[in-house]
């Protein structure tokens, strides 16, 4: 017999002790919460995942840096190759050139032997036939590419003839103060003005110069008469007009006799020079090696310009610094006949430094600049200390600040990253021109050779 209101009290009375027993399982949990072991574990349980987490995010960066490199490397690799495909696609262009040159070659003997008798001289055949193709080829260049290979463009030459008339004021302002005073750091002077006078005053010579045609058979007469007498007289109204005074200066015979010899340098040597270089604006013609242009300028011509340009350089840099320093209107400049040795090898060096890291290497400007600005300081410092035992230094930086032993200062920091950053510009300008031992270059238009008209050649 079963008693329900028994069995359902006992149930109550278990439902009450169960509820009694909750809150005494939350106050453990609190106290398991407070324990101070518990939380010095999980804090080590949380710096260590986070210092895993940390090892983790270090691997992703690490992962993501030689995936960068990778690829820079890789795009560098692109570059070269794609430079290596020009250098064969323009080797191959080479070769075609050559085979061209052969066949012409070789229809020019075919044609020319039809007038030629057995008994006329062989080297003078072959002389003809050379000319001839020559002829043949300077013509088809002229009109395939349109444009003329006949001189340098006017631009370039005004800034040649500048940069050639302030070597010379150095140079016989030098050898003035050596004879009057034996000063060994043979100190020239000259300045802007001047510069921008001898452009004009060599573009004037040159289109004299070109008037040569008009003394067919005389060129005793156009070199030792007419052009002498040109250039007298116009060095004559220079000099009167620089002194800006109403006094007429009178011309000592020993400056006849320098004005007459420079006169024959002139015509002999200069014009002909000039005459002898091309320029070719698209020609960036690279051997395999991709380090040294197969049409360029010799290395002593190169070992020239970058001596003359020392003293252009010079000579501006000195007369804007007497502009500040002094307020010397005049802007004279100086300059030594020994920076033109210095100048001349340092550019020459850094000009090779040039196409073996940009070229050869793919290096951009901002990793050559500061190998430019060592050697220049390098090669500064060495110059100095060694003329400085000669007695022949021609520079003191000691009043400077930032000196070391008054040969080298970081005053001159800005002038030397602009000069290695205009290097660049004046290497790859003189990539484009072309010096030729023997011009025959045929203006198509009016038959000039040169800017003259062709001599009568012996026909054979």
């Amino acid at each position: 017999m079963r008693y329900p209101k028994i069995s359902k009290i006992v149930r109550d009375f278990d439902s009450e002790d169960s509820e009694d027993d909750l809150p005494s399982s939350k106050s453990e949990e609190r106290q398991d919460r407070t324990d101070p072991k518990r939380l010095m574990s999980e804090h080590r349980e949380l710096k260590a995942s986070l210092k895993a987490k940390e090892r983790q995010i270090a691997q992703e960066q690490a992962l993501i840096k030689k995936y960068e490199e990778e690829t820079k490397k890789s795009h560098e690799e692109w570059l070269i190759a794609e430079k290596q495909i020009e250098l064969q696609r323009n080797a191959r262009q080479d070769s075609r050139k050559e085979i061209r040159d052969l066949e012409e070659k070789i229809q020019n003997l075919e044609n020319f032997l039809k007038d030629t008798n057995p008994s006329d001289d062989y080297q003078a055949v072959l002389d003809e036939i050379e000319m001839r193709t020559r002829r043949t080829r300077t013509v088809k260049e002229s009109r395939s590419a349109g444009e003329s290979v006949r001189e340098l463009p006017r631009w370039m030459r005004l800034y040649f003839y500048g940069m050639h008339g302030v070597t010379l004021d150095v140079l016989l302002s030098s050898l003035q103060g050596v004879v009057n005073h034996r000063d060994p750091k043979l100190v020239g002077f000259s300045s802007p003005y001047l510069c921008v006078m001898h452009s004009l005053t060599h573009f004037a010579l040159e289109k004299i110069y070109s008037q040569k045609r008009c003394f067919q058979g005389r060129p005793v007469a156009f070199h030792l008469v007419f052009y002498p007498s040109v250039y007298i007289g116009l060095q004559i109204l220079i000099g009167n007009v620089k002194t800006l005074t109403e006094q007429v200066r009178v011309v000592s015979g020993t400056q006849l006799v320098l004005h007459y010899i420079l006169a024959l340098y002139f015509s002999q040597v200069f014009h002909r020079g000039m005459s002898q270089l091309q320029y070719h604006p698209s020609s960036m013609s690279w051997t395999s090696e991709g380090q040294r242009p197969l049409q360029a300028l010799p290395g002593v011509a190169r070992f020239l310009f970058f001596g003359m340009h020392g003293f252009l350089d010079e000579v501006f840099f000195t007369s804007l610094f007497n502009l500040v320093e002094k307020s010397d209107p005049s802007l004279c400049g100086h300059t030594s006949l020994w920076s033109f040795i210095m100048y001349g090898s340092c550019s020459f060096l850094v000009e090779k430094l040039y196409l073996h890291l940009h070229f050869g290497r793919g290096w951009g400007t901002l990793r050559r600049l500061p190998i430019y600005v060592c050697f220049i300081y390098t090669w500064e410092f060495t110059w100095g200390l060694l003329l400085r035992q000669f007695d022949a230094c021609s520079w003191d930086y000691s009043h400077y600040p930032h000196n070391f032993m008054g040969l080298i200062t970081l005053l001159y920091l800005p002038g030397w990253i602009c000069l290695s950053l205009y290097q660049d510009v004046l290497s790859n300008v003189l990539l484009k021109i072309k010096w030729v031992k023997e011009v025959i270059c045929l203006n198509v238009e009016n038959g000039e050779l040169n800017g003259q008209t062709e001599s009568k050649k012996k026909r054979f």
